[in-house]
């Protein structure tokens, strides 16, 4: 009997092909996501089997119940942390915005992706709370982990840019500001933060 193809459903179309492909099954004529599962659920154990052939992004398995409550729980407490920033009280928004990292890092969160987005905001925004509480190489930690969630992102440079002006490492910091502009040109905090640092040297 076939394994069973329930499990095999939480995989995206792009997966199921790659893990075919990797079987050496032409997955060209199937049209279906469905046709896509049930191909990959009768790879012959000689190929390794259906859990075998998907590819390593499929191998984990769908984020848990109890993941998805750890990720709605870190959105919650995101939106009081906020609300404790925009009335600047740094060090409570600090403590809530390190309660929704701790919260992301639950072994149950199966898939990075899903939470990256999440994850940077966070650190970028402790990031910000640590600035404001002159912790600056704290701030850079977290801009730099910001950015690695969220390559590119025009903030996660500005609050890298920002910790490493404040740190009076200002060549290093013009490098952070022309990195953020050369993906985001138009930005105007990186170019605000790069004329700043100019002055400097």
């Amino acid at each position: 009997h076939p394994p069973p193809a329930d499990p095999l459903a939480a995989y995206s179309v792009k997966e199921l092909k790659e893990a075919l492909r990797r079987a050496g099954v032409d997955a060209s004529s199937f049209t279906e996501k469905s046709e896509l599962v049930a191909a990959v659920a009768r790879l012959p154990p000689a190929s390794g089997g259906a859990a075998a052939a998907a590819p390593p992004a499929a191998a984990a398995a769908p984020p848990s119940e109890k993941g998805r409550r750890a990720v709605v729980k870190a959105q919650d407490i995101k939106k009081n942390a906020d609300r404790c920033f925009g009335d600047r009280d740094y060090p409570k928004a600090e403590l809530k915005y390190s309660k929704c990292i701790e919260l992301l890092s639950a072994p149950e969160i199966a898939s990075e992706a899903d939470v990256a987005e999440l994850r940077g905001a966070l650190l970028s925004n402790r990031s910000a709370c640590r600035a404001h509480l002159n912790r600056h190489g704290d701030a850079l930690a977290d801009g730099r982990a910001a950015l690695a969630a969220r390559p590119g992102w025009a903030r996660a440079h500005s609050r890298i840019g920002f910790a490493l002006f404040s740190l009076r490492r200002h060549a290093e910091a013009r490098e952070a500001y022309e990195a953020g502009l050369a993906a985001n040109p138009a930005n105007t905090d990186l170019q605000q933060g790069l004329a700043s640092v100019l002055k400097e040297l």
